[in-house]
C-alpha cells in the first residue's frame, strides 16, 4: 500500500504565559514528538494535560494530539470523541486551530471511505483559512484535499489540489511540506520524466533533512 503523506499543524507557541503553563506546554510539546512513535504515550500525556488545567486553549491542543494518536491506533470511534471535544472547546478567536481540528475530522472520514463528509468538512476549513489568511494553513487543506480527490481516482483534481499546496509551500520556504506534497504528486501515473524529477527533488529534500536531524542529534 503506497504511503500517502498528510502534513499536520499540531501545537502553537503563545508568549506570555505562567510557569504552570510552561510546564504543561512542555508535556503537550511531548505528546507532539512521540505522537508518531509512541501514540500511546501521546494519549497518556494529553489525559495529564486535560485533567490538570482548564486552560481552554491547551486543553484544545491536548485533544486535538490525543485525536490523532487515537486515529493512528486505528481507534477511529475514540478519535472522533476527542476531536469533537477539541472543536467544542476550541476558544472563539483560534478560529486556525478550529479549522486544523476539522480537516483532521475530515482526514477520518476519508479513511471510513465517507468522502463527501469529508469534502465538506475540508470545505470548511479551507473557507476559514482562508478568511483568516493562514498560507500554512491553506497549504495542508489544499494536500489534504489532493489526498481525498487521489483516493477517488480523480487524479486531475488531486494534482490541482497538490500543486495548490507546493506553490505555497515553495513560497513558505517550508520544504519538508514541499517533499511531502513532490511525494503525493508521484502516486498516480502521469508524464514520467516529471514524475522522476519530483520523486528526485523530494529525494534530495529528505536526505538534506536526514544529514540536519543527525547533525544536531
Amino acid at each position: 500500500m503506497k504511503k500517502i503523506f498528510l502534513l499536520l499543524i499540531l501545537i502553537w507557541t503563545y508568549p506570555n504565559v505562567s510557569n504552570a503553563s510552561k510546564t504543561l506546554e512542555s508535556l503537550l510539546e511531548e505528546a507532539n514528538i512521540s505522537l508518531y512513535t509512541n501514540p500511546k504515550y501521546a494519549i497518556q500525556c494529553t489525559d495529564r494535560i486535560t485533567s490538570s488545567t482548564k486552560d481552554s486553549l491547551l486543553v484544545t491542543q491536548a485533544y486535538l494530539i490525543k485525536g490523532l494518536a487515537e486515529k493512528y491506533l486505528g481507534a477511529f470511534d475514540q478519535s472522533f470523541t476527542s476531536l469533537h471535544k477539541a472543536q467544542i472547546g476550541c476558544p472563539q478567536n483560534e478560529r486556525v486551530l478550529y479549522a486544523i481540528v476539522r480537516l483532521h475530522v475530515s482526514d477520518i472520514y476519508s479513511r471510513l471511505l465517507d468522502y463527501n463528509k469529508a469534502i465538506k468538512l475540508n470545505n470548511e476549513a479551507t473557507s476559514i483559512l482562508k478568511m483568516q489568511n493562514d498560507s500554512t494553513g491553506l497549504a495542508i487543506a489544499y494536500n489534504s484535499r489532493g489526498i481525498i480527490h487521489y483516493n477517488l481516482e480523480e487524479f486531475r483534481t488531486a494534482e490541482d489540489c497538490f500543486m495548490k499546496a507546493l506553490h505555497i509551500n515553495r513560497k513558505l520556504g517550508n520544504i519538508k511540506a514541499i517533499a511531502a506534497n513532490l511525494s503525493n504528486m508521484c502516486l498516480y501515473k502521469g508524464d514520467l520524466e516529471d514524475k522522476l524529477e519530483k520523486i528526485d527533488e523530494a529525494i534530495i529534500i529528505n536526505k538534506n533533512l536526514t544529514m540536519i536531524f543527525r547533525k544536531f542529534f
